[in-house]
């Protein structure tokens, strides 16, 4: 028997990968469910987390020298 558990989810509202998250998450909500494990959503809004931390998206940024990688 599992012990369950607890999964917070932060989904970008203006993202189409969290809203595909959101479909999964939601048509499988029951079969994680069945083996005791929560589902929390948080909806954020990550380009307005960028700004007021003062970080750049990724296309933004300069590209790092080949010896970062």
């Amino acid at each position: 028997m599992s012990k369950g558990g607890k999964i917070d989810v932060y989904l970008d509202c203006n993202s189409p990968w969290s809203y595909f998250a959101y479909l999964y998450l939601r048509k499988n909500r029951a079969s994680l469910q069945a083996h005791n494990i929560s589902i929390t959503m948080h909806p954020i809004f990550l380009g307005g987390i960028n700004v007021g931390s003062g970080n750049k998206p990724p296309g933004l940024s300069p590209p790092k020298p080949p010896s970062a990688h």
